[in-house]
């Protein structure tokens, strides 16, 4: 922005690029699509190119969220926390204020939900979620690890402790609530997989949903201990 002094600078300056720009946007996207990867995460990753252009909203209270593409939802929980990591690259501040509502959004049993806006929206700390009725989302196991994986990329990139302290009770009650999902929906042959849980893929009972809740709560417990060292809980990390 330091480099203009009006907007007409600026517009004009997009415009003796733009050719450049897109046929590189063009280029990402073709190769993206052209790739055999499942056509649910070629989305998520090209929803990280467009993001940042526009699909930002920004309320007048503060809250900050973005919206999940071609979807009806304004602010999206599973599909935006596989690209917060290219975003905090780029765009920090913004990655710490959409985290905020999930965290001030958290239900009061510890669970992250999924999208708001859908239908109506709900004041910034609403942790009934009213604004999203077609979904229980409390067997949601990824939802959780998810958020606690988000908060812990955007510390490493940022090293903002400010930050981490006012995220750590949120992140703690999202690791408890993945631990009292391991209770209800767990295997018992074989403990910390689940059997029963759902993700956001809405479809339970599945062999493959089940591995991905397992994956993803394998990889924020790892990162729990991590971020327990760096906040001083030894009892807690061990």
């Amino acid at each position: 922005v330091s480099r203009y002094s009006y907007a007409k600078d600026v517009a004009n300056d997009a415009l003796n690029q733009f050719d450049t720009a897109k046929s590189n946007a063009v280029t990402i996207v073709s190769r993206m699509r052209g790739g055999n990867i499942p056509r649910w995460l070629t989305d998520q990753t090209l929803n990280t190119l467009i993001n940042m252009v526009n699909n930002g909203i920004y309320a007048q209270d503060g809250r900050y969220c973005q919206c999940e593409g071609m979807y009806a939802m304004s602010g999206t929980q599973d599909q935006r926390w596989h690209a917060r990591y290219g975003d905090t690259l780029f765009t920090p501040d913004l990655v710490w204020k959409e985290l905020e509502y999930w965290a001030r959004t958290q239900k009061a049993n510890g669970q992250i939900h999924h999208d708001f806006g859908y239908y109506d929206f709900v004041a910034w700390d609403d942790t009934t979620h009213a604004d999203y009725k077609d979904t229980d989302v409390n067997t949601w196991v990824d939802l959780n690890a998810g958020f606690i994986i988000s908060v812990y990329e955007a510390f490493i990139l940022t090293d903002d402790h400010a930050k981490l302290n006012y995220f750590w009770p949120y992140v703690k009650k999202a690791a408890q609530r993945i631990l009292d999902q391991k209770a209800a929906y767990g295997d018992v042959t074989y403990p910390w997989t689940f059997n029963s849980s759902q993700c956001t893929y809405d479809i339970a009972e599945d062999f493959r949903f089940q591995t991905f809740n397992t994956g993803l709560a394998a990889a924020a417990y790892e990162l729990m201990t991590r971020l327990a060292e760096i906040q001083g809980e030894t009892s807690l990390r061990d």
